[in-house]
């Protein structure tokens, strides 16, 4: 086992938080230790305050992989300035909402995934709970994927997928996704370069291109964009956080006009003008949080992707 200590500018990082807030569903816990795959690696960690003890991988892949390089206190900064400037008083204008939304979620972050992974787990995630989508792609790695040892298996690549047919798949409990994974996994041989191209185009043309992927929509296309291309600024609105904006902020439910509620477009807009270019970082403290905040809605199902 190896070991890191985290810098003054990492902190604060916390691991649990940051394995567990519903942007990656490989990883297990067992005591204080995770385990999870990274890039076909089996990979252990754990943390005790300024301590990561760590195996199956090097220190560059660690720092890369749970974006270390990042200073959330900047982060955070950022965020408040573009809150104060859309408040028109940036000397004394402070949310105090979103300030103990972040006092939650400190030492959270965003992980760096691998696209394809990404996609196929977000595709796994709709209309569904973290449990659900854990034990979805748990299954998918099983019987597709190349065997690691120790009962861990890789991600199996979008070869292994293109040639299973829909109702193979639906034995992994994926219901009518099954034909979405056989679909993308099948745009993906035939468009080879997609991800890597993805990678280098606007957020606007990522999320087209994304969204030419069978069963890819809004909210799926914007996970993948924030959890593996890392564009912060991209909001995706599941039902808590539609739910947790229009309630703490009443000034999104203007942009209705004559509608019922609001769109996924009125709350994601809303999100990147108030919160500015790390929003995908203020969505992702508020869900931390969402058990702590007072909201309009009784009950909602854990990282529930209903329809909007």
């Amino acid at each position: 086992m190896k070991t890191y200590r985290l810098g003054t500018d990492q902190l604060p990082f916390d691991l649990d938080l940051t394995l567990e807030c519903g942007q990656v569903f490989r990883w297990q816990r067992t005591g204080n230790q995770w385990n999870g795959i990274v890039a076909e690696n089996v990979v252990m960690i754990s943390q005790d305050g300024e301590i990561l003890t760590y195996d199956g991988m090097n220190e560059a892949d660690l720092v890369r992989y749970f974006n270390l390089d990042l200073n959330v206190q900047e982060i955070i900064s950022k965020i408040r300035a573009s809150i104060a400037v859309y408040s028109g008083d940036t000397e004394s204008h402070n949310d105090l909402q979103f300030e103990a939304a972040a006092a939650t979620g400190s030492g959270l972050r965003i992980i760096r995934q691998e696209p394809w992974e990404c996609l196929i787990s977000f595709i796994c995630s709709q209309n569904s709970n973290i449990p659900t989508i854990t034990k979805r792609i748990s299954l998918i790695c099983e019987r597709y994927g190349r065997p690691l040892g120790k009962k861990r298996f890789g991600f199996p690549s979008p070869a292994d997928l293109a040639e299973r047919e829909e109702m193979e798949l639906r034995t992994c409990s994926t219901g009518y996704r099954a034909s979405y994974l056989s679909g993308t996994a099948q745009y993906i041989i035939r468009n080879p370069d997609i991800l890597s191209h993805i990678a280098n185009c606007s957020i606007e043309d990522a999320k087209r291109e994304l969204m030419k992927f069978p069963g890819v929509g809004p909210k799926v296309a914007d996970c993948v964009l924030l959890f593996a291309y890392n564009r912060y600024e991209v909001v995706p609105v599941d039902v808590w956080i539609r739910t947790i904006i229009t309630s703490l902020y009443p000034e999104v439910r203007n942009r209705r006009c004559n509608r019922k509620e609001c769109s996924y477009n009125d709350i994601a807009n809303f999100c990147r003008e108030y919160f500015g270019s790390f929003a995908g970082y203020a969505q992702q403290y508020f869900f931390a949080a969402r058990q702590d905040l007072s909201l309009s809605k009784d009950h909602i199902d854990e990282r529930s992707d209903q329809p909007l």
